[in-house]
């Protein structure tokens, strides 16, 4: 757990602490939200797919579906940006 994680603090229906297991919270199967998109696949350490909500309230986000991949090797999340397989990377490395 790191620090950031400490700070957060969910709030979820009785309903869904009281019978969902960690495997659920894990998969995503148990996620809830209110926002302009929807978990539809989590693969821990490699990917996080969410496509739009239709139902949500605001305004429909630009993108149908957004997919986070998750490339834990400096050299190889670059590699990734400049080959165009990823558009954006986070944690760049200074070198």
């Amino acid at each position: 757990m790191t620090p950031h994680q400490i700070a957060q603090l969910p709030i979820l229906p009785r309903k869904i602490a009281e019978t969902a297991t960690t495997a659920d919270f894990n998969s995503a199967k148990a996620t809830i939200g209110a926002g302009p998109f929807k978990i539809t696949r989590y693969l821990p350490g490699d990917r996080l797919i969410l496509e739009r909500y239709d139902g949500y309230w605001g305004a429909k986000p630009e993108w149908d579906r957004v997919t986070f991949r998750f490339i834990s090797d400096d050299a190889a999340r670059v590699a990734a940006l400049l080959s165009g397989d990823v558009d954006v990377i986070d944690f760049v490395p200074p070198t």
